[in-house]
C-alpha cells in the first residue's frame, strides 16, 4: 500500500507540474496575444491628425472667407490712391483682369467693365477677392500636404502612382500618414520643415503683394501684414484640410460642364450674389469654390448627397 501511495503521489506531483507548465504556456500566449491586438490596433486606429470635423473646417474656411472680403473695403481709399498718382484707367484693369484669371472668364470682364466708363469699385471688390482665393487654393490648398516643397514633390509623386493604379484605400492611407507626420514635425519645431514652411509662405506673401500693388498703391505695409496674416490662416487650415480622414475636394462651379458644355447648376441656398447680374440660376464668376468631403470607404453603399455637386460627397462649405 505504501507503494501505490508513493505512486500515486508521484503523479500527483507530475499533475501538478503539467499543470504549471501550461499555465506557463498559457500566460505565454496571452501575452503574445496581447502584443499582436496591441500592434493590429496600432497598424489600424484611426489617424487623428488635427481635433478638426467637417463643423470646425466650415468655422475655419468661414473665417478666411471674412478676412478675404475685408481687405477690398478697407483698401478702397489706396486704390483711390492708385488712380490719381498713376493714373490707373479702366483698359488697365482690363488687363490686369485678363492675367489673373482664365480666357474663359475674358468675355464676361469685356460685359462688365466699360473701357469708356469709370470702373466700378463693388466689382473691383469682387475680382479681388476671387483673386486672393484662387491663389490660396492653387498655391496652398492644392499644393500638396502643406507647404514643404520637397516632401509635397515626393507626396504627390506617390500619391499619383497609387491613384492611378486604383488602389484608393493606400492612397488616402498615404495622405493621412504625411499630413500627421507633417503635424508632428511642426509640433516638434523640426527646423528643416519650420524653414522650407516659412520659405514657401514668403514666396507666396510676396507673389500676392507684387500683384495687389498693380491695382493698390505700393507703400502700404499694411497690406502686405493683411496677406501675411491671410496667408498664416490658409497655410493652418491647409493641414487641418488634408488632416481629415474623408478626402475633401475642392470644386470650382464657375465652369461648364464637360459632357454637355452646359452651366453648372447651383443651389439658391448655398450661393450668395455678391454683385448684380442677370442670369442669376447659373454661376458666371465664381469667389469661392465648394468644398465636398468624400468617404474612400463602403462605397458601394454609398447613397447620392443632397445639395451636393458630386456623387456621394457631403458638403463641407
Amino acid at each position: 500500500k505504501e507503494a501505490e501511495l508513493a505512486q500515486e503521489q508521484d503523479k500527483l506531483v507530475k499533475c501538478e507540474q503539467q499543470l504549471q507548465s501550461a499555465l506557463r504556456q498559457n500566460e505565454i500566449q496571452r501575452n503574445a496575444l496581447k502584443q499582436v491586438q496591441a500592434q493590429f490596433y496600432e497598424a489600424n486606429k484611426p489617424i487623428k491628425v488635427t481635433d478638426d470635423d467637417y463643423s470646425t473646417i466650415t468655422l475655419h474656411l468661414g473665417k478666411l472667407m471674412g478676412r478675404i472680403q475685408n481687405i477690398p473695403p478697407n483698401f478702397k481709399a489706396s486704390y483711390q490712391k492708385k488712380k490719381q498718382n498713376d493714373g490707373l484707367s479702366t483698359t488697365q484693369l482690363k488687363s490686369i483682369f485678363y492675367e489673373w484669371f482664365s480666357i474663359s472668364e475674358k468675355d464676361l470682364i469685356d460685359e462688365l467693365l466699360d473701357d469708356h466708363k469709370k470702373a466700378d469699385y463693388r466689382l473691383i471688390s469682387v475680382l479681388v477677392e476671387k483673386y486672393l482665393m484662387d491663389v490660396i487654393v492653387r498655391d496652398i490648398f492644392n499644393a500638396g500636404i502643406h507647404l514643404d516643397k520637397e516632401l509635397n514633390q515626393a507626396y504627390k509623386c506617390i500619391y499619383h502612382s497609387l491613384i492611378q493604379t486604383k488602389h484608393t484605400q493606400w492612397a488616402n492611407d498615404l495622405r493621412l500618414r504625411m499630413a500627421k507626420t507633417t503635424a508632428d514635425l511642426i509640433r516638434q519645431k523640426d527646423p528643416h520643415t519650420l524653414c522650407a514652411i516659412e520659405q514657401s509662405k514668403k514666396v507666396i506673401i510676396r507673389f500676392l503683394v507684387s500683384q495687389l500693388s498693380r491695382i493698390y498703391h505700393k507703400d502700404n505695409e499694411e497690406l502686405k501684414e493683411r496677406i501675411e496674416k491671410l496667408v498664416d490662416m490658409a497655410a493652418d487650415l491647409c493641414l487641418r484640410i488634408h488632416g481629415q480622414e474623408d478626402e475633401i475636394y475642392i470644386y470650382d462651379l464657375n465652369q461648364k460642364k464637360r459632357s454637355t458644355d452646359e452651366h453648372e447648376a447651383i443651389y439658391d441656398n448655398q450661393v450668395k450674389h455678391v454683385y448684380p447680374y442677370l442670369h442669376k440660376d447659373y454661376i458666371h464668376l465664381g469667389i469661392t469654390p465648394v468644398f465636398l468631403a468624400k468617404s474612400i470607404t463602403d462605397d458601394m453603399d454609398d447613397v447620392p448627397s443632397i445639395d451636393s455637386y458630386i456623387e456621394n460627397c457631403t458638403l463641407v462649405y
